[in-house]
């Protein structure tokens, strides 16, 4: 009886790409081990990043200290518009205190005359108000829209009679809107970027984005174009002027932030403007001073 040799099992062409994977892989594996075992630490010079100091501990460039060199230039408290935004904003713009030695100002105290966002302000009346107890009661309630007045205050000339809410909100905020005011004409903006250790993704989105200086400049814009609003109503053109002009100079603050949420913010706020100067024109009392500053 003959006995055949048993023919060799060959390998499928997947069991084939399979193990000439892992063999480039254990190849990858074994060359980034003696990579990482022998190179040198990656020293900060001009053929790898602009900037090239100050360091951190770990040997890697602060770059917030390095742009906060730049952009401090020629900031003195006294020009910086940052630091009268501080104060309106109040103690909450920043946790660190190297931030405010970066503007050479003491902490704002935690009691004090800060600007309160219209937001707060609403969800404040609402709660003083009674709870229906009846369906003509809720339907009343249902009707109170304070947001809607506050939007149709910064877009149309209004009077106290119409917006008595807004009206009390705005003389709330008189002395930091007053602030906010004076911080639009000033040009310096120099708002310090702090290091800090970012530990999630969220922390690192913000940190790429809006500051808490850079976040507050449109509640400050809605606030004076309410306020100018109402004083084109009142007659009083040359305070209107001026609100816009601040206006325009908060949204061009915009544009010293980095991060791409910024230059969003600045081409809305920019938009912005353009109905409160219309308004100024249907009032029909523009005097030469309006005329060449809306020229420009």
């Amino acid at each position: 009886m003959s006995t055949e040799p048993a023919k060799k099992k060959r390998w499928s062409w997947k069991r084939k790409i399979f193990f000439v994977m892992l063999f480039l892989f254990g190849c990858f594996c074994a060359r980034t081990a003696w990579y990482a075992a022998t190179q040198e630490p990656l020293k900060p010079s001009k053929e790898t990043t602009y900037f090239t100091g100050p360091l951190r501990e770990d040997g890697t460039v602060d770059y917030d200290a390095a742009l906060n060199e730049i952009n401090k230039q020629g900031v003195t408290p006294e020009n910086n518009s940052v630091v009268l935004l501080v104060e309106a904003i109040g103690p909450g713009v920043s946790p660190h205190n190297k931030f405010y030695e970066e503007l050479g100002i003491e902490r704002p105290s935690e009691k004090g005359d800060y600007f309160l966002d219209f937001a707060t302000y609403e969800a404040m009346l609402m709660d003083k108000l009674p709870v229906p107890i009846d369906e003509a009661a809720f339907d009343a309630y249902s009707q109170i829209d304070y947001s809607k007045d506050y939007k149709d205050a910064q877009n149309l000339p209004w009077s106290e009679t119409e917006y008595p809410e807004v009206a009390r909100w705005l003389e709330l905020n008189k002395l930091p809107l007053d602030k906010i005011l004076a911080a639009g004409k000033r040009t310096d903006y120099y708002n310090p970027r702090i290091s800090e250790e970012v530990t999630n993704l969220d922390q690192m989105y913000l940190s790429l984005n809006l500051s808490h200086i850079s976040s507050n400049l449109r509640p400050f814009i809605n606030a004076l174009s309410a306020r100018c609003m109402y004083l084109i109503h009142a007659g009083d053109f040359d305070s209107a002027i001026s609100h816009l002009k601040s206006i325009h100079q908060l949204s061009q603050f915009y544009t010293r932030e980095s991060g791409f949420i910024p230059q969003l913010q600045f081409s809305a706020t920019t938009t912005h403007l353009l109905p409160l100067i219309n308004q100024l024109i249907n009032s029909g009392q523009n005097s030469k001073r309006s005329c060449n500053f809306m020229k420009t």
